[in-house]
C-alpha cells in the first residue's frame, strides 16, 4: 500500500493524526492531529534527523479510507 507524505505546512487532506517520521521513515517523535483543510505545522528537527522529514498518516481508519 502506498503511504501519502505530507510536507510541513501543507494542508491535511484527511482527519486524521500524522506523525512526522525521516526520510527513510524513521521516526522522529513528534504526532499531531489535524482536521482536513487544517494545515500541518512547520518543524525544526535535531540534527540526526536531517531534512527531508514528511508527515505520514498514523490513524489506521484514515488510512483505510485511502485504500478504499
Amino acid at each position: 500500500m502506498p503511504i501519502v507524505r505530507s510536507q510541513p505546512g501543507e494542508v491535511a487532506r484527511f482527519s486524521s493524526t500524522y506523525a512526522l517520521v525521516g526520510h527513510y521513515g524513521e521516526p522522529v517523535g513528534v504526532a499531531v492531529w489535524r482536521n482536513a483543510g487544517e494545515r500541518l505545522p512547520l518543524v525544526a528537527v535535531a540534527v540526526e534527523h536531517e531534512p527531508p522529514v514528511w508527515y505520514v498518516l498514523a490513524d489506521r481508519s484514515a488510512v483505510d479510507v485511502l485504500a478504499a
